[in-house]
């Protein structure tokens, strides 16, 4: 396989310190998980191996905009009004 740097970046999608730390608040739920697979290690092998090759690396957090409660809003609405 031919990689260019050029035209490749390595994407991590959503890394939530509440999943990925055995302080946050879903560790009780998916901690095993992420022990077992080394997530964490993992992630950190991919960023060493980026800035070794120079590739770029872009982080894509979950966020919320202020008006996405509107949609939520109106969806449970509507979930409930069909009922």
């Amino acid at each position: 396989m031919n990689i260019n740097k050029n035209d490749t970046a390595i994407v991590i999608i959503d890394p939530q310190n509440d999943v990925l730390s055995e302080k946050g608040v879903s560790w009780d739920l998916v901690g095993e998980s992420v022990k077992d697979n080394k997530t964490v290690e993992n992630i950190e092998r991919i960023f060493k191996a980026a800035k070794q090759n120079e590739f770029e690396v872009f982080i894509s957090p979950h966020y919320y905009y202020p008006t996405d409660h509107i949609a939520v809003l109106s969806w449970v609405q509507y979930s409930n009004s069909s009922g």
